[in-house]
């Protein structure tokens, strides 16, 4: 499969990564996953009610230090690691009253979710993220 091509210009301008988001709840918390259907997710929204933890996985051939989660209203950096598994994932926890939670789920269409050496993942704003940040808020 040929690499995808490089994105230039303004990120919003960006089309979507194709894929819809699902919704889940067990044992644990409320999972929202993105991708395409029949696929593995490639990203991941994970509340563990116990920890009031929110974890963001994405998909990832290599490890990645930091993830970016750019929306509408704000940039935030965040310390990421590598989960393993096939295919492999970069993962970091978000405690569920960061603000960045909030600008994920209000911004205006779409958000950018980045990691180094890795192709941009670009998602709606659906209603998904505000019920996973709300199920671990409680």
């Amino acid at each position: 499969m040929a690499p995808a091509p490089a994105l230039t210009g303004d990120w919003n301008d960006w089309p979507f990564t194709l894929g819809d988001w699902t919704y889940s709840r067990d044992s644990r918390g409320s999972v929202g996953q993105f991708g395409a259907s029949g696929r593995t997710a490639m990203l991941g929204l994970r509340c563990d009610v116990q920890t009031r933890r929110i974890t963001l996985s994405r998909e990832a051939s290599a490890p990645a230090k930091h993830v970016v989660i750019r929306t509408s209203s704000m940039t935030k950096q965040l310390p990421a690691q590598l989960t393993g598994g096939t295919p492999a994932y970069v993962a970091a926890d978000i405690m569920s009253n960061d603000p960045i939670l909030d600008a994920m789920a209000f911004s205006r269409g779409r958000i950018l979710v980045e990691a180094e050496g890795q192709q941009p993942i670009i998602l709606p704003s659906w209603a998904e993220i505000a019920r996973i940040v709300e199920d671990c808020r409680g």
